[in-house]
């Protein structure tokens, strides 16, 4: 028998653009990347040198993340909860891997050529790598004249 004016809670998704929230995902995410630091390396001293390095990869990511999350939480309060969760996981999933195939072509970069945010992958016509390159080129060419003959940074302003 349910007591008398007990309103249950319904399954809401955080709001992404309060500052506590924002604050328990920055110390949850830290804390959790320092004890997976501090589980691979057998020294203090070591756990705490590796968990640099793996803080200056994750905070620029986590920072991403924040935003995206901060641009959608609108959205995310009109969808149901279930669409919201795998909204929010299918994003940060999608920023991850976009963020470590940049981070990876940056760091595999030559010395003797610029870098190039090329995402490894197989090409879904069977393409020859030569093909697959003119064509992004050929596309990479056109977005660049369509956005110099519209000029979008007008309008925005």
């Amino acid at each position: 028998m349910p007591s008398i004016r007990q309103n249950a809670y319904p399954d809401l998704l955080p709001d992404f653009r309060n500052l506590a929230v924002m604050a328990r995902v920055l110390v949850g995410v830290n804390a959790l990347a320092l004890a997976g630091t501090l589980y691979a390396t057998p020294t203090l001293a070591a756990a705490l040198d590796r968990f640099v390095y793996v803080a200056a990869f994750l905070e620029p990511l986590l920072l991403i993340e924040l935003m995206a999350l901060f641009a959608v939480s609108p959205w995310l309060t009109r969808v149901p909860y279930a669409f919201g969760c795998a909204v929010i996981l299918g994003l940060v999933c999608v920023l991850a891997g976009g963020y470590h195939g940049v981070v990876r072509a940056i760091a595999n970069r030559s010395l003797a050529e610029p870098v190039r945010l090329v995402f490894e992958g197989r090409s879904p016509a069977h393409l020859q790598p030569e093909d697959a390159e003119t064509a992004a080129s050929e596309l990479l060419d056109t977005i660049s004249r369509l956005v110099v003959e519209d000029e979008p940074v007008a309008e925005v302003a």
